[in-house]
């Protein structure tokens, strides 16, 4: 009966916002990003402040969070994410000079590849830890500011039950 609530009030929601809804991901990786272009781009906390500031008036944003590490900026959102929207989510992060690095994912991709950073798959150091911690702040951050809701924190609860298991897959290994 939730489900089937749940599913109507999406719909309702779509129907007056516009677009369909799902979750999204652009981000940058140092991995894939030359150092000099990547540090110029990666935010301070400060930094990473007004940028969620700009980012919570964007219209078709509606939930969103900003993992910010030392090699990855990554926006996590729930949106109707269509060229123009993601065009100027770009622009905010300032992902310009690095416009050739920049990756996306939509739908259960999103799911992948959060689980793949959060446990540590992407990262210098597999199954590094102190990523988990940086990701359940930048959640933590989102949904203090209102700007996380249910959908991402599905996503958040899915990505470290995932992590989880992959971590123990290779402690066990």
């Amino acid at each position: 009966a939730w489900a089937a609530l749940d599913e109507r009030l999406e719909e309702i929601v779509r129907l007056v916002l516009g677009g369909e809804r799902k979750l999204a991901l652009i981000g940058v990786d140092l991995r894939d990003a030359p150092v000099d272009a990547f540090e110029r781009i990666r935010p301070d906390r400060e930094s990473a402040d007004r940028l969620r500031d700009h980012l919570a008036n964007l219209a078709g944003l509606e939930e969103f969070a900003l993992l910010v590490t030392c090699n990855r900026v990554e926006l996590y959102a729930w949106a109707a994410l269509d060229e123009r929207l993601e065009e100027i989510v770009r622009l905010v992060l300032g992902f310009g000079p690095l416009a050739d690095h920049v990756y996306r994912a939509t739908g259960d991709a999103v799911i992948e590849h959060a689980a793949n950073v959060v446990s540590g798959h992407l990262s210098e150091m597999t199954c590094e830890t102190p990523i988990v911690r940086q990701w359940k702040e930048a959640y933590q951050a989102a949904f203090e500011r209102h700007e996380a809701g249910v959908h991402l924190q599905r996503l958040h609860d899915r990505v470290l039950v995932v992590a989880k298991k992959v971590r123990a897959f290779h402690r066990d290994a």
